[in-house]
């Protein structure tokens, strides 16, 4: 998540690889998700 934050601020370059990076897209779509709504959600699901 640190790595992803670095590269939206434009700090380093993203270098999470793919399959570690869906986690990291599954949590920021949730909060955005949350947000919108105007609830808790649930992030992830074990898959």
């Amino acid at each position: 998540m640190k790595d992803f934050g670095k590269w939206l601020l434009g700090i380093s370059e993203y270098r999470t690889p793919a399959l570690r990076a869906i986690s990291v897209l599954e949590a920021v779509l949730g909060l955005y998700k949350s947000a919108a709504e105007r609830r808790q959600i649930k992030i992830g699901g074990g898959k």
